[in-house]
């Protein structure tokens, strides 16, 4: 329940992952670090402070792969408990899939 704040229903959780919780209604994707360029979904991020540009993608999801790959390599931490994430596995499970046949 989101409106039952006490400290018992709190997670402790990085500023990091706390910034990716965040949905600014200008956003043109609803992936962290995904925005939409023309017909194309743009990559990046911001690790310490030091922002990276990642690439140009025909997909939200492959820019949003890129994003998470690019976290993991660095070792900064990935939110899994957004909705995005949850896209993300099922798009990776039927990547996987697809290329196993």
């Amino acid at each position: 329940n989101r409106s039952d704040n006490r400290l018992c229903n709190l997670r402790k959780i990085t500023n990091a992952c706390n910034t990716q919780n965040r949905h600014d209604s200008n956003r043109s994707s609803i992936f962290p670090g995904v925005s939409k360029h023309g017909k194309k979904y743009a990559s990046s991020c911001s690790v310490n402070g030091k922002s990276k540009y990642l690439g140009r993608y025909n997909t939200e999801l492959e820019a949003y792969h890129a994003y998470v790959t690019y976290l993991r390599s660095v070792g900064s931490t990935v939110n899994t408990e957004v909705e995005a994430y949850k896209i993300y596995t099922n798009w990776l499970d039927e990547q996987k899939q697809s290329s196993l046949l």
